[in-house]
């Protein structure tokens, strides 16, 4: 496997909340997503995900508090929190979030290594209707669905 230009994939997105899957690790799909500065609907997931500043930066508000993402610092939304972004945000975002609709959360998925896909099998554009236009959520987002067990949770001790 080639290493992937995450800043050059980022930049060659076609438009701002458009997003490009890179790969997967374990149950997670890693993507890249272009901000701008609008703001977005709040949302809530059945699994955390982890949301990596690569440039810019991030303002969120998680739970009605807000929060200040820089550039490689590293954001864990609890699953089952409602967040939003704030006007504000832009640059590059690294998203890492279940794939609830590929198996996340089976005993194959929670016992497996960390196995990164083949970027140029998995990757594809996901584009969509832009954020804080009455667009509704990003693109790639899917609406709360039962959560299945993550293969890793924030909260829990690490072994």
């Amino acid at each position: 496997m080639k290493a992937i230009d995450v800043r050059g994939t980022a930049a060659a997105l076609p438009e701002a909340w458009s997003s490009r899957a890179l790969g997967k690790v374990g149950a997670a799909r890693v993507k890249v997503l272009r901000m701008d500065e609008l703001p977005g609907e709040e949302e809530a997931h059945g699994t955390a995900e982890a949301l990596f500043v690569l440039d810019g930066r991030l303002e969120l508000s998680v739970g009605g508090a807000g929060v200040s993402v820089r550039p490689g610092e590293l954001y864990l939304v609890p699953a089952g929190a409602t967040h939003a972004v704030r006007a504000g945000s832009r640059g590059a975002l690294l998203i890492f979030a279940a794939d609830v609709g590929a198996g996340a959360g089976t005993d194959a998925d929670a016992g497996a290594d960390a196995d990164v896909a083949d970027a140029d099998v998995e990757a594809e554009a996901e584009v969509g209707v832009g954020r804080g236009r009455g667009g509704g959520a990003r693109p790639g987002h899917r609406p709360p669905a039962p959560a299945p067990t993550p293969a890793y949770a924030p909260d829990a001790p690490s072994s």
